[in-house]
């Protein structure tokens, strides 16, 4: 790569970063809940406090890990996850670049790669950055990348190398310690690898391979293992991150799976309206038809990593906005699609029909400054660039919170919104939040919570209402009975109000 487009990346990453998460310098605090809760965790790791015995969350261990370093940078703003953001970032679209690369002439290449992220990072399932699908996908567009070029360009039945089964050995590891279900790209990369081998009858190749996989895998896994086996916490974190996730946290009717993939589906479509069907087009083009690869394995691989990918995250009676994320990787493949249509069909119309932009780089020109208007009209984070630390609910109660010395504080009945990390305060109960798991799948979690409040155990209490609900919808007679509304506040942009209690005298 040549350092002028090395360098193009350098600053896109910077501009898309700064401008589409909230983890920026821009935003005082990044207010979705899944990215307060990875810091909480992650800060309190560094204060000895182990996830899951500690701290309860079901989330991978890896995310409170990384959050945990970013907290060493700082502790009081996101600062340190922009920096790791930023890395990956980078690491993305540079394959991405040398994916496009396979396909269009290196100097269209920047141009695929300054669309195909701003498409991504104004999407709704962006949502603000911070998502654990951000960090997978640097992974995917490295293993896309090396496994397209080996079938475009490798020798006949030959796997791309052994290094390469290594790394994605440790790829796995990653991601499985990271969110499990997002390994649907490597189960369709691993697929293709050993069926290829096993086709040539390549078997000491396979073994080999198989061996170098489950080397990277062991790599990852062993320090994870080793860190909970000497705090003593292996089953907290078996039972929490496995036994929670695959039975607690996504109950509900197996039989109506298929009903909600539908409606999951139809959601996506309608919350990226732009996005989805710019996918879907490259997956057409390049996985149904041979205008762009010409090898037919090619197309299927392209075609399983990308369902088994939309299949591992949507396929369930569970959906977030963000789930869509972690397919995102193949939007490259849309993206060149229409830049070609554009180029073959419409170019020399607009050309002949706007004298002015007979000059090609004015076009892009022009073409470029209406992209950058776009992403900083209609990414994620638009209504709070500019707004001050008081205008967020999290600030307004830490300001009243910090009044009182040594104050402590319960985030009831809701995910981690951030309060936590707005009044500097470090929970010390287990359940310092409630996760999305019934009452009838987990007691226990939501039983505590009314316990702390039973017994005044804590200063303070946040609470929250869907805007159109009464405060005294909250099903907690306790607490009421032991704390005192001082405060109420709304985010204009979300829908809901959030109530501070103050424990009475």
């Amino acid at each position: 790569m040549r350092f002028k487009s090395f360098a193009f990346i350098l600053v896109l990453a910077f501009f898309l970063l700064t401008i589409c998460s909230m983890t920026s310098f821009l935003y005082p605090i990044h207010n979705r809940v899944d990215q307060n809760c990875f810091m909480t965790i992650g800060k309190g790791i560094l204060k000895g406090q182990v996830p899951y015995r500690d701290l309860f969350d079901q989330k991978g261990p890896v995310i409170f890990f990384m959050h945990a370093l970013a907290s060493r940078i700082s502790t009081t703003s996101f600062i340190g996850v922009y920096f790791l953001q930023y890395v990956f970032l980078i690491v993305f679209m540079i394959y991405t670049r040398k994916t496009a690369c396979l396909f269009v002439p290196e100097k269209k290449a920047n141009f695929i790669v300054f669309f195909t992220l701003g498409l991504i990072m104004t999407s709704r399932c962006y949502l603000r950055g911070d998502n654990v699908e951000e960090f997978v996908l640097p992974l995917i567009a490295i293993s896309m990348y090396y496994m397209l070029d080996m079938y475009l360009n490798g020798e006949r039945g030959r796997l791309y190398n052994l290094w390469m089964m290594f790394l994605n050995g440790i790829f796995v590891g990653f991601v499985f310690w990271l969110k499990f279900n997002l390994l649907g790209f490597w189960i369709g990369f691993f697929l293709f690898s050993l069926v290829r081998l096993i086709k040539y009858k390549r078997f000491g190749e396979l073994i080999a391979s198989l061996l170098m996989v489950l080397t990277g895998f062991v790599i990852v896994t062993a320090p994870v293992l080793l860190y909970f086996h000497g705090h003593n916490a292996l089953d907290d974190l078996f039972y929490t991150y496995f036994y929670c996730n695959i039975f607690l946290y996504n109950s509900g009717s197996k039989l109506l799976i298929p009903v909600y993939f539908v409606f999951n589906t139809l959601k996506n479509i309608g919350q990226n309206i732009v996005l989805f069907p710019v996918m879907v087009l490259g997956i057409y083009k390049f996985a149904l038809t041979s205008k762009y690869l010409k090898n037919r394995t090619a197309r299927r691989f392209l075609l399983v990593t990308f369902v088994i990918s939309y299949l591992g995250v949507t396929f369930s009676n569970v959906w977030y906005d963000y789930y869509l994320l972690i397919v995102t990787g193949f939007t490259v493949f849309g993206v060149i699609a229409l830049y070609d249509l554009f180029e073959e069909k419409y170019r020399l119309k607009i050309v002949e029909k706007i004298p002015k932009l007979k000059d090609v780089k004015l076009m892009k020109r022009t073409i470029v400054i209406f992209s950058l208007a776009y992403v900083l009209l209609f990414n994620n984070c638009m209504p709070y660039l500019f707004r001050g630390k008081l205008e967020y609910p999290q600030y307004k109660f830490a300001s009243i919170i910090n009044k009182r010395e040594n104050a402590t504080m319960l985030n009831y009945g809701f995910v981690d919104g951030g309060f936590y990390f707005a009044s500097g305060i470090q929970p010390e109960m287990k359940f310092f939040q409630t996760n999305n798991i019934t009452y009838e799948e987990f007691p226990e979690m939501h039983d505590e919570q009314t316990r702390i409040i039973a017994n005044k155990q804590v200063d303070f209490v946040v609470a929250r209402v869907k805007k159109r609900e009464k405060i005294t919808d909250i099903r907690c007679p306790v607490l009421f009975e032991n704390y005192e509304i001082i405060e109420t506040a709304e985010d204009i942009h979300d829908r809901y109000r959030y109530i501070l209690f103050e424990k009475k005298d």
